[in-house]
């Protein structure tokens, strides 16, 4: 599962870490397509990784699943934030969230630079 904060994190972890789909230099080119795509790269990744093994519906199978938990938790917790948004822990929680999605983005940034120090130009 994944959210809206850890979604960067996790497109690299599960594909070349835990899954072992993609060697991380292959990552990397996908990556370089989907940001050449029209369209959130993200769902680009998932979309190309999808078709790559299992077509059409691979594709279909990827991009659904990786929009439909973070879809519904932020229904949830859109609803829940209407509801308690006057309150101050509320609102530092929501600081706090976001200073640690900033920390997962540069988190991958690093991730995503460290094989291109392999690759001679």
């Amino acid at each position: 599962m994944s959210t809206a904060s850890d979604t960067p994190t996790a497109a690299i972890d599960v594909p070349t870490r835990r899954a072992r789909w993609l060697s991380e230099r292959e990552f990397t080119e996908v990556l370089s397509l989907s940001q050449f795509l029209p369209g959130p790269n993200i769902i680009n990744v998932a979309i190309i990784v999808g078709n790559r093994f299992r077509g059409p519906l691979g594709s279909l199978a990827a991009s659904v699943g990786l929009m439909l938990m973070p879809f519904i938790m932020v229904l949830v917790l859109a609803a829940l934030y209407a509801r308690f948004a006057d309150i101050e822990r509320v609102r530092g929680a929501t600081i706090g969230v976001s200073a640690a999605a900033t920390g997962l983005i540069i988190a991958m940034g690093f991730r995503m630079a460290r094989p291109m120090r392999r690759i001679p130009w």
